[in-house]
């Protein structure tokens, strides 16, 4: 863990809520990949050929052999990396990329005196790519970007406190698999990097809602009574938890969520897709959490 600096110590960090990429980032971001070149995170899987053996690799990243793989990863090429700020998607692959292919350099390398270079080693990938996103990531808490890189994706970060409860989602136990997929498949959906696929992943929470009722009998209205004795034996919170039930339930059937008619009005504020996810989202979990409670 870095020390924070004195202003960050005094003020604290800015809150991650931006989702716009600044020429500055960009900068910051193109700085970092140099000095993580220099440290020769990157040698073991893009290393120049030394001049004396090319069957030796050098610590440092050589553009032509990053572009080449570049190129053949993702169909277009990549690196040099341009000095103007591209678009968000280009960012984002190199990061992904980046993290991807690096290696904590080790000390099984040989050093190289004619040319003051190292030979690289295996390295440790795990470890590099652990600080590599590290690295990535507290440049993205220092610009207040709203986005966060693990096990080599970038994720759109959307509200720090209720996003908490998503992050825990493999808490879910379930022997109905579909189900589980369902749930997994609009979580990565709601992160996804640049917020397109936000519709889709309500689609798919609503779906996952919708299965839900029927874990417990295949009748819905059953299996939602069911549901409802499962989570409180409090008459109240029943008939709570009912009238939210019902309620989403005729959300999904009339805004294009699970029925596409031209009558039907479409949400597409995204604004009002977080809020219809998160709620969709904390019913189903409090119900699963709740029938395993009662899992012997």
């Amino acid at each position: 863990m870095d020390t924070p600096y004195f202003s960050q110590r005094r003020r604290g960090f800015p809150g991650q809520t931006s989702h716009e990429l600044t020429p500055q980032f960009w900068t910051a971001l193109r700085a970092l990949i140099r000095r993580l070149d220099a440290e020769g995170y990157w040698g073991g899987r893009f290393g120049s050929p030394c001049a004396d053996n090319w069957e030796n690799h050098t610590q440092f990243r050589d553009d032509t052999i990053t572009n080449e793989e570049f190129l053949i990863e993702l169909g277009y090429e990549g690196f040099p990396l341009p000095p103007e700020l591209p678009d968000a998607d280009y960012v984002f692959d190199v990061m992904e990329f980046l993290a991807r292919a690096a290696s904590k350099p080790t000390d099984d390398g040989d050093y190289h005196s004619f040319f003051a270079h190292t030979h690289v080693g295996a390295g440790d990938g795990p470890a590099g790519v652990a600080e590599v996103e590290r690295q990535f990531n507290r440049l993205f808490q220092n610009f207040g970007m709203a986005y966060e890189i693990g096990g080599g994706l970038v994720r759109r970060l959307n509200s720090e406190i209720l996003d908490a409860a998503l992050n825990h989602a493999p808490e879910i136990i379930h022997e109905d698999n579909v189900l589980l997929q369902l749930i997994h498949e609009a979580i990565d959906d709601f992160f996804y990097r640049d917020g397109s696929r936000k519709q889709r992943a309500v689609e798919k929470m609503f779906d996952a809602f919708e299965r839900l009722k029927t874990v417990r009998s295949t009748d819905k209205r059953t299996g939602a009574k069911e549901l409802h004795e499962a989570a409180s034996d409090m008459e109240l919170v029943r008939q709570a938890l009912d009238e939210d039930m019902r309620r989403l339930t005729d959300i999904g059937n009339s805004f294009g969520i699970r029925h596409f008619e031209v009558t039907q009005a479409r949400v597409a504020d995204p604004v009002l897709l977080d809020y219809l996810f998160y709620q969709t989202y904390n019913l189903v979990r409090m119900y699963l959490l709740k029938l395993r409670e009662l899992t012997p």
